[in-house]
């Protein structure tokens, strides 16, 4: 789980991109992230760190699939 939240991590620390919508929301992910980019980007980079360091993420078991 956190192998793909810090995957999700270094993907938007590299995207460089202007009012680009952002969205990580379907039932299937472990954390539910949206935004803009590059205008949210240091905000989604700040809830994925917190999601790793508080392993506050959906559990396995309630992703839905």
């Amino acid at each position: 789980m956190e192998e793909i939240l810090l995957e999700t991590k270094l993907l938007v620390e590299h995207l460089e991109l202007k009012n680009t919508i952002f969205r990580v929301n379907h039932a299937s992910n472990y954390l539910s992230l949206e935004g803009v980019l590059n205008k949210d980007k240091e905000r989604i980079l700040e809830e994925i760190k917190k999601a790793v360091r508080d392993k506050d993420y959906i559990p396995e078991y309630f992703r839905r699939l």
